[in-house]
């Protein structure tokens, strides 16, 4: 989970992400999948495969269009109270850029019938994540809130109303596709918060470590 790139779905963007704080170049997975992984090797000895994307919100998605579009690198994909099918949420994805940086969608990936639109979609391309054999860990609570916290309304109103359904979507398709490389974890509490991201962290841990045979 990289810091920084706000809004940025972690993508390749069309045009340069122009915002409140000013333009910046948005190329990230070119940096994720290309540059950082040179560097790594070539002054770390850090190997550019058998690696793991996992990522929160609009980052969860992300995470799994990485294993889609560069599976030897990325085979683990963990998505927490993602943004999955980004295809179908277009408008509340714009309103979500204007609020949190000013941005543009259109600058990311275009109009609304641009392909890139279905590209960036792990639900559109969820055959991809079968045939590639990812392992998956997908989470999203429902709303409610319960002793961890993030009783708030934005936590709360998010997670009911616009993650669990489409997570629960994916899950459906996933396992149609003939899926089964996955844990879905969807409880009947959580909200769209770093309380319950927190926890499942450690819960997803243990099965990180043995995907990746560093436990």
């Amino acid at each position: 989970m990289p810091v920084g790139g706000q809004s940025s779905f972690y993508a390749d963007w069309y045009a340069p992400a122009c915002g409140k704080a000013g333009c910046s170049t948005y190329k990230w997975e070119t940096f994720l999948t290309s540059e950082l992984p040179g560097y790594l090797s070539a002054n770390q000895n850090v190997k550019p495969t058998g690696s793991a994307a996992v990522g929160i919100s609009m980052a969860g998605g992300s995470a799994m269009t990485l294993a889609i579009y560069h599976p030897a690198q990325f085979i683990y994909a963990g998505s927490l109270s993602g943004y999955v099918n980004p295809s179908e949420g277009k408008g509340w994805i714009g309103l979500a850029m204007g609020d949190a940086g000013g941005y543009k969608k259109e600058d990311m990936w275009g109009p609304d019938d641009d392909p890139a639109w279905q590209r960036n979609d792990p639900t559109v391309n969820v055959g991809q994540l079968v045939a590639n054999n990812t392992r998956l860990w997908v989470y999203c609570g429902n709303g409610t809130p319960n002793e961890l916290g993030g009783a708030n309304l934005p936590a709360t109103f998010l997670e009911s109303n616009f993650m669990i359904g489409q997570n629960k979507k994916f899950q459906e398709l996933y396992e149609a596709a003939g899926g089964h490389n996955a844990v879905f974890n969807f409880p009947p509490y959580g909200t769209h918060s770093w309380e319950y991201w927190g926890a499942q962290l450690q819960a997803m841990k243990p099965d990180l470590q043995s995907s990746l045979g560093a436990g």
